[in-house]
């Protein structure tokens, strides 16, 4: 027993050098692990909100769709165009009765500061009324917005129109008039942060009207979005029965 005892007091420990050379060598492995995890952090967190934007997108387009496809009347005029939207409004403001009513939904670009500096980005507005271009003007989040800002992830959601055919959401067949084809993605600092997204449908009410144009449509040869070429945002005049009024007529 006492030999015992002598063997494990004549142990030496780690001196000061050998631990120290240990813990550079454990640092230098837990920086390695570190470095080889962060790239698949980062792919996770992209997906994450690419995943998110793609569902923004797709429920924005839906939201839209759901709006304008039982209107009398639909018009799709670029917002700078101001002469040809007045001309629209005024148009519109005609058909307007006690059933008929004047809506818009707008795709317009609102500036965000974030740390004192100015970002322009495109979110999706509603009106249930319309008086003239001005209603057009710095719209408010809180009152028009059809989402909260959050929603859009610090990113612009950017949609361009065109007539489309019945076949294949819009691919291949003949083009006519009383079918609406939205092209839509979200953009982040010049770049793509969701899907294009593509959505077509019948306009049950009437045709599409681009104003003498078959489109408000800024794609480029690859049928991508031309976000150079975008414009300053979109407005969609829509006339739609009001039915809680038509209902009450008839009482």
């Amino acid at each position: 027993m006492k030999n015992k005892i002598r063997r494990l007091l004549s142990k030496k420990g780690l001196s000061l050098i050998e631990v120290i050379i240990a813990l550079f060598i454990s640092s230098i492995l837990i920086l390695c692990a570190t470095g080889m995890l962060a790239p698949v952090n980062s792919l996770l967190n992209t997906t994450k909100t690419d995943a998110h934007l793609d569902a923004a997108n797709n429920t924005l387009n839906e939201y839209i769709r759901r709006s304008v496809q039982a209107s009398q009347y639909l018009a799709i005029v670029p917002i700078d165009n101001t002469d040809k939207l007045a001309d629209k409004i005024i148009e519109y403001q005609g058909y307007v009765n006690t059933e008929l009513q004047l809506k818009a939904l707008a795709i317009i670009k609102k500036t965000d500061t974030e740390n004192g500096v100015n970002i322009d980005r495109f979110r999706l507005y509603e009106f249930d009324s319309v008086n003239g271009t001005s209603d057009f003007t710095n719209p408010s989040d809180e009152i028009n917005g059809v989402f909260n800002p959050d929603f859009y992830e610090k990113a612009s959601y950017l949609a361009s129109f065109e007539n489309a055919s019945p076949e294949d959401l819009g691919e291949g067949g003949s083009k006519t008039t009383d079918w609406l084809k939205i092209n839509s993605v979200f953009v982040r600092n010049g770049d793509y942060v969701s899907q294009l997204r593509k959505l077509s449908f019948k306009v049950l009410g009437g045709n599409v009207n681009f104003g003498g144009n078959n489109s408000a449509k800024f794609l480029d040869s690859s049928d991508n979005l031309d976000i150079s070429a975008y414009c300053d945002g979109v407005v969609i005049l829509y006339i739609k029965k009001d039915y809680s009024t038509y209902k009450s007529s008839l009482h």
